[in-house]
């Protein structure tokens, strides 16, 4: 029962977590976009969050001696009545994970004053696009707001339930 109640909620949560790791990710991007030398010592390279499908298995809940009074009203009708099982779907969640993009390239900016510039006078610039970073953004408020309303509706629901 537990875990139809809060199955929910742990759906919602979990995808405003992925949101928050995503909009962390687009955040650094942002801050580093002009960073020509990271910690290592390379260029920096703009972060992406991989976000999958985690579904925790669970079988269904059988209740051993329940059976339920029914009366037929054909002889067609439950010629065999299975064990009652009483299913339990699983819960789905996701879970995000922040990669370095594989992808990710470098500008070559011509700078010969910039202390970083090679011997030819380009900078290795980050590859990292400013609007397409604060779409991305965007996007990633709007689906944490949209978790957000949908767990606010189940707890709405929830309470309107035990009012009852």
């Amino acid at each position: 029962m537990s875990q139809d109640l809060f199955g929910a909620m742990s759906i919602s949560a979990s995808g405003m977590s992925a949101q928050r790791k995503r909009m962390d990710a687009i955040a650094k991007n942002l801050a580093n976009s002009e960073t020509t030398r990271a910690a290592d010592g390379e260029t920096y390279k703009r972060h992406t969050v991989v976000i999958r499908s985690s579904e925790a298995p669970t079988a269904p809940l059988q209740v051993p001696g329940m059976e339920l009074p029914v009366t037929r009203t054909s002889p067609e009708h439950l010629t065999s009545a299975p064990p009652m099982l009483l299913p339990m779907a699983p819960t789905s969640t996701v879970e995000a994970q922040e990669v370095v993009d594989p992808t990710a390239g470098v500008t070559l900016v011509f700078n010969p004053q910039h202390p970083d510039a090679g011997p030819d006078g380009y900078v290795r610039m980050p590859d990292v696009d400013t609007v397409s970073e604060m779409v991305d953004m965007v996007a990633a408020t709007r689906a944490y707001e949209a978790n957000l309303a949908a767990m606010k509706a189940y707890q709405n629901i929830v309470t309107k339930s035990l009012e009852i």
